[in-house]
């Protein structure tokens, strides 16, 4: 009897145990869009975030082109939402151990760019101490490709972890009195703004109306400010989307009527980039009002 008492406790433990074991499910693969960059030896080739019901995860592709070997890199992760305002923006570090991380709230875009990268001679390029997010969450896919998020716990840090040879490791290299040769000067950040990014700078239109609307990323490097759309030539042929962006932003651009024009992106330095924009096809979808 006092066996089959124990076994019916075992039984009734491990029942309990598999009702509250996680159930685990697919993940969904959320590809981004890479912001151009000029300013950086480095160019971010793909960016993605894995989401499942109980986390997401970064990931990134960079391909690097500098003195040595790449060991190090923080990137950007800027999420948005349908009307294209941002809705958060988490600097990853990379190579990624793990970590995860939470979005306050539902996203449709998500734009990533190189921040900083460190190659193995120990040259740095970038923003020096760029904060790098560290969270969980617990996520829900939902229809149309938008995720919603649902944030239990986040925890940042300004001063992420470098990977770093020991010191008794990297032999100091004394030059020899007699060389003539100049030491390299270290490379060093630009603080000046970079011109602006368009991609694309043209888009052609074969049909009209919101379910066929496009989309073009604005960039600028070392610039912390906004980008502003406007047009005196495309009243009844095109809409741009929303006004204003920040930096890196996204803008929709809706066909109305057939005809040709142009939008002009402007940032707060007064540097401009042009869109032109070709509707070759009637409309279906006739507006008057600019969003």
């Amino acid at each position: 009897m006092k066996r089959l008492r124990l076994a019916l406790l075992s039984l009734a433990i491990a029942a309990l145990l598999v009702q509250q074991a996680p159930v685990s499910a697919q993940s969904v693969n959320y590809p981004g869009v890479p912001a151009p960059q000029l300013d950086l030896p480095a160019k971010l080739a793909a960016c993605s975030v894995d989401v499942d019901p109980t986390g997401m995860t970064p990931h990134a592709t960079i391909v690097a082109d500098g003195p040595s070997p790449a060991t190090f890199s923080v990137v950007r992760f800027a999420f948005y939402d349908r009307d294209q305002h941002l809705v958060d923006v988490k600097h990853v570090s990379f190579p990624n151990n793990g970590m995860r991380f939470v979005i306050d709230g539902p996203l449709d875009t998500l734009i990533c760019s190189v921040e900083r990268i460190r190659f193995a001679d120990g040259t740095e390029y970038g923003k020096p101490g760029s904060p790098v997010a560290s969270a969980f969450l617990y996520a829900l896919v939902l229809g149309g490709g938008a995720i919603a998020l649902l944030g239990l716990h986040k925890s940042t840090s300004s001063s992420p972890t470098v990977p770093t040879s020991s010191p008794s490791t990297q032999p100091t290299v004394t030059p020899s009195p007699s060389s003539s040769a100049s030491p390299s000067p270290s490379p060093t950040s630009s603080s000046t703004p970079g011109p602006i990014t368009l991609v694309p700078t043209s888009m052609s239109f074969t049909a009209t109306g919101p379910a066929n609307a496009q989309r073009a990323a604005v960039s600028e490097n070392n610039y912390g400010g906004t980008f502003t759309a406007s047009s005196t030539t495309c009243n009844n042929i095109a809409v741009i989307s929303p006004a204003t962006v920040p930096n890196p932003g996204q803008y929709s651009v809706t066909a109305e009527n057939p005809g040709t024009c142009s939008f002009t992106i402007t940032d707060l330095h007064g540097q401009n980039a042009t869109l032109s924009i070709s509707v070759l096809t009637g409309s279906a979808h006739r507006r008057t009002t600019k969003a």
